[in-house]
Parts: structure tokens; sequence; C-alpha cells
């Protein structure tokens, strides 16, 4: 559902993370049912949506094989019409199958209702195709990439524990504790996860990137263990504190932030302006340069106008530095193909914006 770039590894070579219906088995799996049992993740202010809004949502999600349109005539009398429609479509998704035995039970003054469950029902037959040279697909992980050059890409999505999600809408790279490694947070959820089984119960994910060897699973101790399903974030420091925030919708809410409150490792940031032409210099590469010659880390990162379903990240090239105070030198490769190199410090804790102008050298401002 999304596809996202980055260079997880600090090679200078950009991979790619995708995400989609990953229904892999997690640690996940059992503390998110346990927190969906019931009505109380409504009642307990857990989750952002309205109360009446969630207890409508859970109740559905509760609906197991209608048999009499009972459930359904109920929730109408509660919550309105239009919640037929939702009951009728909950109930085809949980039985996953397409026939219309129980489009009958529709009461006939419900016509609208009926021929919409027929609707649903009713997909052509299904014809078999010939597969063998088709291109294979993973059907059940998120997906890492690694760039390997010439020889193309590798999935090492199991190798470096990235491939968990769940209904995974938008999964993208950040350094969200400035340490010099970019990390991946997942967004998942569905309007109708509930209903298709408990492999799509799970919170938000936030992969934890160990100096490029392994990701680990840490939405827990960040803050992240977000249990209000969701399809779409944005990266963004809201507070200009140097370290980037999350602003997610909810599927069934409203919108949830949550403030990066990490404060040992430093950061800095870079706006590229294009006046040629690409004014947000979108496609542009930044490089940094830190730490002592021996041991200097390289870092890149590409200016981009998507990566995530339905949502992007403002145009800005953000570096974690660890405990660094300061960047040797900047790169910038244009879109276009030119490049610069700045052979300067640049402190940490800044935003820096470099401009190139139509007849003359960059400016940095």
């Amino acid at each position: 559902m999304s596809i996202d770039t980055a260079d997880y590894n600090n090679d200078l070579m950009l991979d790619i993370y995708m995400t989609g219906g990953s229904w892999t088995e997690t640690p996940e799996r059992e503390r998110a049912a346990a927190v969906y049992k019931d009505s109380q993740f409504c009642l307990n202010k857990q989750s952002v949506n309205k109360q009446k809004e969630c207890l409508k949502i859970w109740m559905l999600s509760k609906i197991n094989l209608v048999k009499d349109f009972k459930e359904c005539e109920e929730m109408r009398e509660r919550y309105g019409d239009e919640t037929v429609r939702d009951c009728l479509v909950a109930e085809r998704v949980h039985q996953m199958k397409f026939d219309r035995t129980s489009c009958s039970k529709v009461p006939e003054n419900y016509k609208i209702y009926k021929t919409l469950c027929n609707a649903i029902e009713g997909y052509p037959e299904r014809k078999k195709l010939n597969t063998s040279e088709f291109v294979k697909q993973i059907p059940v992980a998120n997906v890492l990439l690694e760039n390997k050059g010439e020889t193309g890409f590798a999935d090492i999505s199991a190798d470096k524990n990235a491939q968990y999600g769940a209904w995974s809408w938008a999964g993208k790279f950040a350094d969200l504790d400035n340490d010099g490694w970019q990390d991946i947070y997942v967004a998942n959820g569905s309007v109708y996860a509930a209903f298709v089984g408990p492999t799509t119960h799970s919170p938000n994910m936030f992969f934890h990137n160990k100096q490029g060897s392994q990701f680990s699973l840490k939405h827990v101790s960040f803050g992240l263990d977000d249990f209000d399903h969701s399809s779409a974030f944005t990266y963004i420091d809201i507070d200009n504190d140097g370290d980037l925030d999350i602003i997610g919708n909810t599927t069934h809410g409203g919108l949830k932030v949550f403030k990066n409150n990490h404060t040992l490792n430093n950061s800095i940031m870079f706006e590229i302006n294009d006046e040629i032409g690409n004014t947000d210099c979108i496609g542009c590469k930044i490089l940094v340069a830190t730490g002592p010659s021996e041991r200097e880390l390289k870092q890149i990162r590409e200016i981009k106008a998507g990566g995530g379903f339905l949502s992007f990240d403002a145009p800005y090239a953000h570096f974690g530095l660890g405990d660094e105070t300061s960047v040797n030198r900047v790169a910038v490769i244009w879109s276009t193909g030119e490049r610069i190199v700045f052979n300067r410090k640049f402190d940490a804790g800044y935003k820096y914006v470099i401009t190139r102008k139509s007849v003359s050298r960059p400016t940095i401002e």
C-alpha cells in the first residue's frame, strides 16, 4: 500500500520498504486481541474515536455470520439506517465467500440494502489463470529490499526482522532517535480490519534500526503503542526541538499527535530550494559526513513528494547525528544531475536553507 526509499545501512545507496497486507504472526497478536476483546477499549479513552462511534465499530467487529438480519436490525435501531450497510458489509467480509444465501434474509422493506448485499456478493466467476510466467509476489509480509548496486536488490526482510505488520497502509523511514540510523514506522488498520479475523489486530509498529545490523520492535518503549486503526501519517518537527514528531490519522476517529521527547542526540536539517524550476528540489539528494576521518559516518537523504499512503512529509532533509556536534561537509546532488560540495563546518541544532539561483552559485542561510 506504500513504498518508501531510504538508506537504512548508511552505504549511500537507497533501499526500498514496501507495505501491504502483511498478516505475519507477531508477539502483538495476543496482546492486541486482549485490547479489543470488550468494549472497555472505547470506554477507557484508549481510543480517540467518539465513544458512540467507537462502540458502533466494536459491535460491528463482533458480528459473526449473521443468520437472520436480527443483529443488523438491532444496530439500525441504535445507530441509524446507514449502519445496516456497514453491518451487511461486515458480515460479507467476515464470511469471506461470495454467495447470496444470507441476502435472502434481508427484509423486503430494505430494498436498497438487499441490492447492496447482492452487489457485494455478485462477483463474476473467477477464471483460473496460468501464472507460471508471472513474477511471484510476497503476500503475507512487508518487504525490505536492500540495494546491492549493479546486482540489483535483495529481499532482506526476514534477516533484518522488518517483515512484520498487519493491514499495513503506510511505512516510512526516519531517524526518530537521532542516532544516525533511519528507523521505520508502520501504520496498521482497516475500516473492517476486525471483521476479517484476529490476524489483523495489531498496533502501529516501530522498527528501531540497530546501526544497520537489525531492526527491533520498539513501539512500546518509544511510546508509539497505538491501537486505533490508522492508515496515514507524516513526520514533522512541530516544536522545532530537532527531533521528528508524528501526526497520524485514525480510521474511525480524529488525528493523533505523538510528540518526540528524545533529547540525548543531536540533529541537523536542510531545506533545498531550486530557483531554476524544481522549487522544492524533489528528487535532489543531500549527503553529510560527520566524525573524524578514520571513522567518518556518511548519510544520504532524498527529497520526496510521496512515500506513504495518502500522505507525504515536508520536503526537508533531517539527519540524526548521535553525539556529534557538527557536520564536516555537505554535498547536494541536484535533480538535474549537477553536484556541489560545501567543505565547511555546519553546527548541529539548526535548519540550513541552500538555494540554487538561476545565475549564481548556491547560497546558504
